[in-house]
């Protein structure tokens, strides 16, 4: 018997809405750790090293920007006003942290609060959105920052404080804790003088104290009316342990839910036994090629294609390997969309 589409039965051959949580490395090429930090020449040589830095994976033509790092002051601070005579404390570090307050604040609430205390200041570090995909995964990123030692053993290791407490929520989603600590093992302290940022899982946001962070880390806050104090390229100094020839990392997952819809094609011994295709037959009359074909025919699937109401393909999924198909043979397929 010869055929060419078979209708699915929705009740028994499609399960719809299918819910998978999914965690892979966060880096590019699939990457968990990054153990080595690269700025663009263009970008660290101009103005914008007042405000931020893109971080990339490497100094080729493939590499791919990871996260970007950047200070912002309440006041200005930190950096030199765009127009210091028309337009005083409008400053790349003003406007860098009212964008995060605005983005991840409450309404009404104009500054972060970090261990029960406002500050004036932040680090951020706001990884990539193709890098995160829909979240950060809380628990499975760590960040070692060179610390105030000068070796390898000595350094500040920074987690989230999901394995100890329950995050909160508002505007901008779930938001955990930063202490220290490690994925291994989790968080060491994480009472409010354990406390140095705030981690927005759900942005890919990961907001930082410099008072607290300069307390345990090379990191060395300056803070000056007017001027541009390189805070930023400061921060780089920590995370890369170009200040005391240490090797920070940065290892992070991303997290999803994919959902899928399954179909289950169904292959019975009458159906699909032949082929349309030109070697199966010879000559003018598309006479069978070998006369066994005729009663015992031994075809291949390889491919299946999906079509709407119209013979439109809109789909197509392929075997991994050939699947032998004859009379005395059945096949059960599952096609998986994600979505």
């Amino acid at each position: 018997m010869a055929y060419i589409y078979t209708n699915f039965d929705t009740a028994d051959d499609v399960v719809t809405e299918v819910s998978e949580i999914q965690t892979a490395p966060i880096w590019s090429d699939n990457t968990a750790t990054l153990t080595a930090f690269y700025t663009s020449s263009t970008q660290s040589g101009s103005a914008n090293v007042n405000s931020y830095l893109d971080i990339y994976n490497g100094t080729g033509a493939t590499a791919t920007s990871q996260f970007s790092i950047a200070y912002g002051h309440y006041a200005g601070s930190g950096s030199v006003d765009y127009d210091n005579t028309s337009k005083p404390g409008v400053s790349p570090t003003r406007a860098i942290y009212g964008q995060y307050a605005n983005m991840l604040l409450a309404d009404g609430t104009n500054k972060f609060t970090v261990g029960g205390t406002e500050i004036d200041d932040i680090l951020v570090i706001n990884i990539n959105r193709a890098r995160f995909k829909e979240q950060l995964d809380p628990g499975n990123w760590q960040l070692n920052l060179d610390s105030n030692g000068d070796n390898d053993s000595d350094i500040l290791h920074l987690v989230d404080s999901s394995d100890s407490a329950t995050s909160t929520i508002n505007e901008a989603g779930r938001v955990y804790d930063v202490v220290s600590g490690s994925i291994t093992n989790g968080p060491i302290g994480t009472a409010a003088g354990d406390i140095f940022g705030k981690v927005y899982v759900d942005q890919g946001v990961i907001i930082l104290d410099p008072t607290d962070v300069a307390a345990k880390s090379t990191y060395a806050r300056v803070v000056g009316s007017n001027t541009f104090n390189d805070n930023v390229g400061k921060f780089l100094k920590a995370i890369t342990g170009s200040a005391a020839g240490a090797t920070p990392t940065f290892t992070a997952r991303n997290k999803e839910e994919v959902k899928s819809t399954h179909y289950f094609v169904r292959v019975k011994n009458q159906a699909y036994n032949y082929s349309d295709n030109p070697t199966f037959v010879t000559g003018s009359d598309a006479t069978l090629r070998y006369a066994d074909f005729k009663n015992n025919p031994n075809t291949y699937i390889t491919t299946v294609g999906m079509y709407d109401d119209n013979d439109n393909c809109l789909a197509i999924a392929k075997l991994s390997k050939p699947l032998l198909k004859s009379f005395s043979r059945e096949a059960l397929i599952k096609v998986k969309l994600e979505y």
